[in-house]
C-alpha cells in the first residue's frame, strides 16, 4: 500500500497497489495511470501462484456475497423441498433457520432485504421465485417457488 500524502504518486507515470488480507485467497489489484483508465482487477493466490480471478471487481463481490449466502443457499433448498412456501417473514425466518442459515439476531425485514437484491439471479440461475409484498389488510407476505427455467 501506499502510505502518506497522495504527492509521493504524483511522480509516478502508473502505480499498482496490491489490497488483501493476510491468509485470504483473493486480492485487489488496483492500477491507475496516466496511459489508460485506472482499473481493478481480481487476482487468487492459491499453491504459490497467482491467477486472475476477473476483471470486474465489482461484479466478482456480488457474485461471491451470492455464492456465498447462507440464505441464498437456504432458500433454494427451501424452493426445492416444498415447491412452493408462502408465510409472513418472522415464519419466512424460522424456515431458513430449519435449511441451516443462521437467522439468530438478524430482523426479518433485513433477511428479505438481502435476498431481495439477488431475486433475479435466484430466478435465473436456480429456476427458485422469491418476492415479497402485502396482503390485503397489509400484512407483509414472503413467496419462495421453484419454477422452470424458461419461467413457468
Amino acid at each position: 500500500r501506499i502510505s502518506g500524502s497522495m504527492g509521493i504518486t504524483g511522480a509516478c507515470d502508473s502505480v499498482m497497489v496490491l489490497q488483501g488480507k493476510r491468509g485470504e485467497k483473493d486480492s485487489i489489484l488496483a492500477v491507475s495511470s496516466r496511459d489508460f483508465e485506472s482499473t481493478e482487477v481480481v487476482l487468487g493466490f492459491d499453491g504459490g501462484r497467482w491467477s486472475l480471478k476477473s476483471t470486474n471487481s465489482e461484479e466478482y463481490k456480488e457474485q461471491q456475497e451470492y455464492v456465498n449466502s447462507p440464505y441464498v443457499r437456504a432458500v433454494i433448498a427451501m424452493a426445492h423441498r416444498y415447491h412452493r412456501w408462502q408465510g409472513s417473514p418472522t415464519e419466512f425466518a424460522g424456515e431458513l433457520a430449519l435449511f441451516g442459515a443462521d437467522t439468530g439476531e438478524v430482523r426479518p425485514e433485513k433477511l428479505t432485504e438481502e435476498l431481495r437484491r439477488f431475486r433475479e439471479r435466484l430466478n435465473d440461475d436456480e429456476g427458485v421465485l422469491f418476492q415479497t409484498g402485502r396482503r390485503s389488510k397489509g400484512k407483509r407476505f414472503v413467496l419462495v417457488q421453484e419454477v422452470q427455467k424458461d419461467g413457468f
